[in-house]
């Protein structure tokens, strides 16, 4: 087993070796890459080092970016402290809008940029 337990106030992440992915030989790997490289825009702490990383590499292929993964990254297995792996996974997301009730001098420019 790659490492000890990370125990959360209701699960455990169980770290488990890449091999445990379904699918994860067969992904196409350079489809992650862009999300990634966006993500490390603003990194978060924990991904400061990565992200200094990815910054400078440029992947040839799926199989080379894999190992870049592997070699950087460890993926876990959620599971309840008793130990059950199966589950429900939710996630949200909340959209930021920059808005305001009159124009703003430059707004315009700015959702030029952006859109």
């Amino acid at each position: 087993m790659p490492g000890d337990a990370l125990l959360h106030p209701r699960a455990r992440w169980v770290p488990v070796p890449w091999s445990e992915l379904p699918g994860w030989g067969d992904d196409r790997a350079l489809q992650a890459w862009p999300a990634l490289q966006r993500g490390c825009e603003k990194p978060a702490p924990a991904w400061i080092f990565v992200c200094a990383q990815a910054r400078g590499y440029a992947p040839p292929d799926d199989a080379a970016l894999r190992d870049w993964f592997a070699q950087r990254l460890q993926p876990y297995r959620v599971e309840a402290h008793d130990g059950e792996a199966q589950g429900l996974a939710t996630g949200y997301f909340e959209p930021l809008v920059d808005a305001a009730r009159a124009p703003r001098a430059g707004a315009v420019e700015r959702a030029a940029r952006l859109g």
